[in-house]
């Protein structure tokens, strides 16, 4: 079990003793990732295309050397065409939510199920899919990504009550980890974690969280980060003049995470049991803001790593091993540019003497030499085939450690024109980024049951969800949610209400689970409609088909019309007057019953049901006739009425019965 004891950490100390703890902590740390920051240092540069640079071991400074005369210098910055195509399929699916019930029982699955769309709804409130796509890009540059939650008090939440869910991607150069934990693997192993950010002063001062000081009081700091290598690149990107106004000054605030080991208390010593607090310190140099306990047992801040090696936690990037690979391809084509700019401009060969000395190739020029003297255009020599076949091989060599291919950046490879064959290069392609997709779904499934944490810990009014389908478009379901701590004992819970509880254990799945490429996914819809597998809203929604829910009530409606049409030349059954409702088969004198009777007698009885009524199942009742209750037993309005839902399914089941259908189990149950 991680963490200090309380005499390595000891409370009772005085502000500027602890401070003095928690600088060698974080010199410790900055220490002992030193190296990995001129790393990620050198993955940005490249990243935005600056291929040039050095490190002046003289002066100890980042440097790009002049560019000699004649020199060409060219950038084919494909690094950062793979980093956009990684990126772009980490996070080109919408994740898939799933809660396990703790329970087996009604209420605890529907809680579950529940807790699932709430997630599905946080996802869009909170913004995840842009904090995902800048996580990844971390975590493709450099081989780590962090996620942090928690809880914000400030944040105006849903139903406009105060404090909320709050979800940031955190830069690796400001989050620094615990050396001993570091060969762990796992970011829980380590006994303390600093994050380092650059706040306005004014912030500081006004955070009721933080202990009370004169603005007057903080200096103010020119740095913009703890790590001199990101200090660098904000240089590089903006004014080196960062607000040395009162007003506009900023400071490294420092929010460290630490554990201590705290010993429960037991009848005997040697049964001693010792319990994991996670503590936070915040401050700033010469100020201890805080030091408090979180109530949590686990730090909240996920890792990402590119790739898992086993007893690390940082991965390797996809950067790293492309570096070489690009030099080689800017040398190739600069080399190229360079015999073009050479051999284009045109040579000459003139004897000494000859009188001309220079030739600038004005239009309408005259060119006069001595006579007797030969002049004429020097024949260049073509430029060998051999640095063309390298420049494919190494476009090969990056495409091929990179894992993305021509088909899975959008491309089709010359000669490929069936589906199936480009659905199965993007598959391999995506085979070789499994990894990343395996990390993005464990990190968004911790994720998840940490929101659902804070919401049991913190939510003790019902908040009210509005439920989202699989494209993030809001459905008609609205439920309240509130979370265990809310819950009193005996309590009576609405029926529009569920209950978050803690402990969740919640699945993430990224990916449609069908196919990469629209032809190979409706290829496998086709087949899997044939077989009965699916429904036709199901298929249309795999699709991505917009408006589903109108276009289905469309289709049936149009069923319902064509029956009525090939049946309105029937005989109508006796004592059924035109324009009257029909009545049951049992009611006729005799006769046949119309099959748009049979349809009306349906929605008839669908209307009475919802009234309230009691309606039983219909004696000779077609399966078309039953169809219509089947179908409104599935609308938003039935799902959302229990009892309502109840008497559909009695009606169904009992139609069924006398069809000779017989229900499999679990068919009537509410879902």
């Amino acid at each position: 079990m991680p963490g200090f004891n309380k005499k390595d950490v000891n409370t009772s100390q005085t502000d500027s003793e602890f401070l003095g703890v928690l600088k060698e902590w974080h010199d410790k740390a900055k220490d002992n990732r030193r190296k990995f920051d001129w790393r990620w240092y050198l993955y940005d540069n490249y990243y935005r295309g600056n291929h040039y640079i050095q490190f002046n071991k003289r002066t100890n400074q980042i440097v790009t050397p002049p560019r000699p005369r004649g020199q060409v210098r060219m950038v084919v910055n494909k690094i950062y065409a793979i980093c956009r195509a990684v990126r772009n399929f980490a996070t080109s699916y919408r994740p898939h939510w799933e809660v396990t019930a703790d329970a087996t029982s009604e209420e605890d699955i529907n809680n579950s199920r529940k807790a699932s769309e709430t997630l599905d709804y946080y996802y869009d409130h909170l913004g995840i899919p842009r904090i995902t796509k800048g996580v990844s890009l971390y975590v493709i540059k450099y081989g780590i990504g962090f996620l942090e939650w928690g809880w914000d008090d400030e944040k105006v939440g849903l139903d406009n009550q105060m404090g909320d869910v709050d979800v940031w991607e955190r830069d690796p150069f400001d989050v620094y980890l615990d050396p001993a934990g570091m060969e762990t693997g796992d970011i829980q192993e380590c006994r303390y974690v600093d994050i380092v950010t650059s706040k306005p002063v004014q912030d500081i001062v006004s955070n009721p969280n933080y202990k009370s000081m004169d603005m007057k009081d903080v200096q103010g700091d020119t740095r913009r980060a703890a790590s001199e290598f990101k200090q660098i690149i904000i240089q590089n990107n903006y004014s080196p003049n960062m607000g040395d106004v009162d007003e506009l000054k900023s400071v490294l605030l420092h929010e460290t995470q630490y554990k201590k080991r705290v010993k429960r208390k037991t009848k005997k010593d040697e049964d001693a049991i010792y319990d994991t607090e996670v503590w936070i310190a915040s401050w700033i140099e010469g100020h201890l803001l805080r030091n408090e306990n979180t109530g949590h047992e686990q730090y909240n801040l996920i890792t990402i790593p590119s790739d898992n090696n086993p007893g690390e936690i940082y991965g390797e990037g996809y950067i790293k091993n492309l570096i070489p690979l690009n030099k080689i391809l800017n040398r190739l084509e600069s080399q190229v540019v360079e015999y073009n700019n050479i051999m284009n401009r045109g040579r000459i060969y003139a004897e000494k003497g000859a009188g001309v000395s220079k030739i600038t190739n004005e239009t309408g020029e005259i060119i006069e030499y001595n006579t007797g003297s030969q002049i004429k255009e020097a024949s260049p020599g073509g430029l060998s085939p051999d640095i063309h076949n390298q420049i494919a091989r190494i476009n090969n060599y990056m495409d091929e450690i990179s894992g993305v291919r021509d088909a899975f950046k959008g491309d089709v490879p010359s000669g490929v024109t069936s589906g199936v064959a480009i659905e199965q290069l993007r598959a391999q392609s995506a085979n070789n980024l499994q990894d990343l997709k395996d990390n993005i779904e464990t990190a968004l499934a911790k994720l998840g049951e940490g929101i659902l944490d804070l919401i049991a810990s913190k939510v003790v009014v019902p908040r009210q969800i509005r439920s989202t389908d699989n494209f993030g478009k809001e459905e008609e379901s609205i439920f309240k949610v509130k979370g265990q701590v809310g819950v009193k004992k005996d309590e009576k819970i609405n029926k529009d209400t569920y209950v978050i509880g803690k402990n969740n254990k919640v699945k993430v799945t990224i990916g449609s689970g069908l196919a990469y490429t629209k032809e190979g996914r409706t290829a496998r819809l086709d087949k899997m409609l044939d077989m009965g597998v699916i429904d036709p809203q199901t298929y249309l929604e795999r699709s991505e088909f917009g408006d589903i829910k109108e276009v289905y009530k469309r289709v049936q409606q149009m069923k319902i019309d064509n029956m009525a049409l090939e049946s309105a030349g029937k005989t109508p059954p006796p004592g059924t007057a035109p324009g009257t409702a029909p009545v049951a088969p049992e009611a006729a004198a005799g006769g046949a019953q119309g099959e748009d009777n049979w349809l009306q007698l349906a929605e008839d009885e669908n209307e009475a049901m919802m009234n309230g009524e009691d309606v039983a199942s219909t004696q000779g009742a077609p399966k078309e006739h039953t169809s219509i209750h089947v179908q409104y037993s599935q609308s938003d309005e039935a799902q959302t009425d229990d009892a309502l839902l109840a008497r559909l399914l009695d009606h169904i089941k009992g139609e069924e019965q006398m069809q000779g259908i017989s229900a499999p189990p679990g068919a009537t149950e509410v879902v």
